[in-house]
């Protein structure tokens, strides 16, 4: 899969409203970290944010 593809699944999945996007969301950043892009590193930030729905991962706030 290429970063294209990982970017399309972290922006689908990015609030985690479900078991199943939280664990797309998780693969996602998995397989960025073994194989990222430099290039992409700021598209990925502006993913990453505090909106996460759910639970377990958003109760550290």
């Amino acid at each position: 899969m290429n970063q294209n593809n990982f970017m399309t699944i972290l922006t689908e999945s990015w609030l985690m409203q479900t078991e199943e996007k939280a664990t797309n969301f998780e693969h996602a950043l998995t397989a960025i970290a073994k194989a990222s892009d430099e290039n992409n590193l700021s598209a990925y930030h502006l993913i990453l944010d505090d909106q996460c729905q759910m639970i377990n991962v958003n109760s550290h706030k």
